[in-house]
C-alpha cells in the first residue's frame, strides 16, 4: 500500500476543493435552469410549524402520537362549528418531537391553521401533559391584507384600536419591512375571521381618523428554494449535482471541517461579496430570482390556479403590474 504524507493529503484536499469551486463558478455562468419543483415551491403557501410546549417533555414516539390524536378530537367540535364548510377529517400532515421536548406539527388547510393561531382554542391538559401553544405569528396570505400609506405618526397600536371599532377579529398588525419611508408606509393585517376579511378588502378602503386609507390584498412574493448543501436556488439538498459537501453559506468552506463556522469570514462563494451566499441582495441569487418570475409567466400552466405572487420591485417589467 502507497503511503501518502500529510502534505500531498493536504494538497489533494486543496485541489479537491479549487475544482469543486470551479465547478460551481462554470455553472454559475450557465444560463439558470429553472426546474418545475423551484416553481412550485415558489408558488406554494408555506405555513409554519404549529408548536406545543408540552410539560413534562414528550419523550416517545407512541406517548406524541396518543396525545395528538386526543389533541385533535378535543377541538373538533369547536373547530367544526367555527367552519361548517369544512368537513374532511382534521390532523396534522406530519408532525415531531422536537429537540425539546415539545410537539411540532404541519397543516396545509388553511382554515385549520387560522384556527390553531388561537390559544384560546387550545386545552389546558391532555394525557397529564401540560400544553403551552406557541401560535405563529402571522396567519396566512389568504387572510392578510394591505393597508397602504398610513402616515408614520399613526402607530400601529392606534391603527388597531381605530380598526376594532368595525372588525373584532384582527390578529395581528405590523409594519411591511422595506415600504417605510420618511412620511408613511404599507401596513400588513391579519383577520382570523373570513368574512370580515372579505369585508375590508372588497370595500378597497377603510377610513382611519377621517382618511381613506387604500386597502389592497397581501400577496407574498416567490419562495425560493435554496439548497441547504451547496447554498445554490433552484434545487433541494437531495437533488444536489453541483457540492458533495456541505459549504458554509458564510465563507463557503466545507461546513463539517471542524472550523467555527458560526465567526467565520463570511464571504459569498457566488459572487464574493461581504454577504452570506444565501443573501437576497446577492447579485447571483437576484438575477436567478427574476429568471424564476420570468419562468413563472411564461408558464402559468406549472401554477396552483388560486396562485396570485407579488412581483418584487426588482423583477417588474417598466409599465407592467406588481402581481399576476
Amino acid at each position: 500500500m502507497t503511503k501518502t504524507s500529510f502534505a500531498q493529503q493536504q494538497g489533494n484536499t486543496t485541489s479537491n476543493i479549487n475544482d469543486l469551486n470551479n465547478k460551481q463558478h462554470v455553472n454559475h455562468e450557465n444560463p439558470f435552469q429553472i426546474s418545475n419543483q423551484a416553481l412550485n415551491y415558489a408558488a406554494s403557501t408555506h405555513l409554519h410549524p404549529i408548536k406545543l410546549e408540552c410539560e413534562p417533555t414528550m419523550k416517545d414516539q407512541r406517548t406524541a402520537a396518543k396525545f395528538i390524536q386526543q389533541f385533535f378530537k378535543y377541538i373538533e367540535k369547536d373547530f367544526y362549528q367555527q367552519n361548517i364548510t369544512q368537513q374532511k377529517p382534521i390532523g396534522f400532515e406530519q408532525w415531531w418531537i422536537d429537540k425539546e421536548g415539545n410537539i411540532q406539527g404541519i397543516t396545509k388547510v388553511i382554515d385549520l391553521y387560522v384556527f390553531l393561531c388561537n390559544p384560546q382554542r387550545y386545552p389546558k391538559e391532555i394525557n397529564n401533559f401540560k400544553i403551552t401553544p406557541h401560535p405563529p405569528k402571522h396567519l396566512p396570505p389568504q387572510r392578510s391584507v394591505i393597508l397602504k400609506w398610513i402616515k408614520n405618526s399613526i402607530s400601529c397600536n392606534e391603527l388597531k384600536e381605530e380598526l376594532e371599532i368595525k372588525f373584532k377579529s384582527i390578529y395581528s398588525i405590523r409594519d411591511i419591512i422595506g415600504t417605510i419611508n420618511t412620511r408613511n408606509r404599507h401596513v400588513r393585517i391579519d383577520f382570523q375571521d373570513e368574512t370580515e376579511y372579505n369585508t375590508i378588502l372588497n370595500s378597497g378602503y377603510v377610513p382611519i381618523y377621517g382618511q381613506l386609507i387604500e386597502c389592497d390584498e397581501f400577496l407574498p412574493a416567490p419562495k425560493l428554494l435554496i439548497c441547504s448543501k451547496c447554498n445554490t436556488p433552484g434545487h433541494a439538498k437531495k437533488a444536489c449535482q453541483i457540492s458533495q459537501i456541505d459549504l458554509c453559506r458564510r465563507c463557503g468552506k466545507d461546513r463539517n471541517d471542524k472550523e467555527n463556522h458560526s465567526s467565520c469570514e463570511i464571504k459569498c462563494h457566488h459572487c464574493g461579496g461581504a454577504h452570506t451566499s444565501t443573501d437576497y441582495s446577492c447579485p447571483f441569487i437576484q438575477k436567478y430570482r427574476r429568471e424564476l418570475v420570468l419562468e413563472l409567466r411564461n408558464r402559468p400552466d406549472l401554477l396552483p390556479a388560486e396562485a396570485q405572487l407579488f412581483l418584487p420591485t426588482e423583477c417588474r417589467e417598466n409599465g407592467k403590474e406588481q402581481k399576476y
